[in-house]
């Protein structure tokens, strides 16, 4: 029989290492099946589209001078982010580089510890022919890591200068995904575990009718 979570009947309980063949995330007890369903398909989702994909970790926070803490702020970066990049392909474009075409797809979890509001962990699936990395965590403009923190200033209505440590990239936080490569199959099994970290029960406050687990659908 099927174990459920008791305060949304909806969500399968998986408490196996082991997910269709990959080894995943246990050490915080019971993961979600719905959400590591979700995850493969849209890894699968972008390696059909891209089969050199890079996938970036992330962190989002509110700093304490957030204007907007409502749960359409992961909403709002995406778009930003999504604007940004075509904006950035359109002017390499207009200058003669060579471009190609670059979706956005993403999968994102909502958490909260002991701190006054929510946080995200976030996967950001970009193509690799166009993006490889994300530059200096400095910078302002011009690179990834630059467009990644304009987006969630802009998502919660405080300027990037003000930012702090609300976006916060983690130790190795650059995957390359080349279904061409002799290591992709160890290389996707890293970041299926990492990614497995998201769909953990502990620290998400189900019963509160707010929105978990996100993932772009194509």
């Amino acid at each position: 029989m099927t174990s459920r979570l008791n305060t949304n009947t909806n969500l399968k309980l998986f408490t196996n290492n082991q997910y269709k063949g990959l080894w995943v995330y246990t050490q915080k007890g019971a993961l979600v099946e719905n959400y590591l369903e979700g995850c493969m398909a849209t890894l699968s989702q972008a390696l059909f589209a891209h089969p050199r994909t890079l996938a970036i970790r992330v962190d989002l926070r509110f700093p304490v001078n957030a204007v907007k803490t409502d749960e359409a702020s992961i909403t709002r970066f995406m778009a930003s982010l999504r604007a940004q990049i075509k904006a950035d392909q359109i002017r390499k474009a207009k200058s003669k580089q060579r471009t190609h075409s670059c979706g956005l797809r993403f999968i994102w979890t909502r958490e909260k510890d002991t701190s006054l509001y929510h946080h995200y962990h976030i996967l950001l699936l970009l193509n690799a022919d166009s993006y490889n990395c994300l530059g200096s965590y400095k910078a302002t403009e011009g690179n990834m890591a630059a467009r990644i923190k304009n987006a969630w200033a802009s998502a919660i209505g405080v300027p990037m200068a003000d930012l702090g440590g609300a976006v916060f990239f983690p130790d190795n936080p650059i995957y390359l995904l080349n279904k061409n490569a002799l290591d992709y199959a160890q290389v996707y099994q890293s970041l299926f575990f990492r990614l497995s970290y998201f769909t953990k029960v502990a620290t998400k406050q189900y019963g509160q009718k707010v929105k978990h687990f996100g993932r772009s659908r194509t």
